[in-house]
């Protein structure tokens, strides 16, 4: 492992899943904007950090399959996305109407609910703007705001 590879390792910036010894490692970075919003003078360990991570990116040895998330690409350095960087850049966007339906849908059922008691349309509707964990996430807080509910009626 090169000297860098561990700069990196220890960080924390990138995350190594080694696959198998025939297979290409994969690293994954999630969130990268959280690590560019921390650069400059107030954190320049991470700025040194970065900087061996393009070096790094150049000149590894051996493939390394980098997957990296982040929410605001357009504002990302521009040497980060250079050519040769990373193969692709693809973008996922928020789930539509429809979507966001079928994943209320299967959070309900993963919950052992029936959805013909819910107004799936309306959750939909109200919910543009959510990711799908944010919808599960709405799902859950749903539940625990009902049982809470009838536990205090209860009382």
């Amino acid at each position: 492992m090169s000297e860098k590879e561990q700069i990196i390792r220890k960080s924390g910036i990138l995350e190594f899943f080694p696959v198998s010894e025939n297979l290409m490692d994969v690293g994954g970075m999630d969130y990268l904007k959280r690590w560019l919003q921390k650069r400059g003078h107030a954190f320049p360990e991470k700025a040194r950090v970065f900087g061996t991570f393009l070096t790094w990116q150049q000149e590894k040895s051996v493939p390394v399959f980098t997957i990296v998330t982040c929410n605001s690409v357009e504002n990302l350095p521009s040497e980060l996305l250079r050519k040769e960087r990373f193969d692709e850049i693809f973008f996922v966007d928020l789930p539509s109407d429809a979507e966001r339906r079928e994943i209320f849908s299967i959070h309900i059922k993963k919950r052992n609910r029936d959805t013909d008691t819910f107004d799936l349309d309306t959750l939909s509707k109200v919910s543009s703007g959510f990711s799908g964990a944010e919808i599960e996430q709405a799902v859950i807080s749903g539940m625990f705001d009902v049982l809470t509910l009838l536990y205090t009626k209860l009382i």
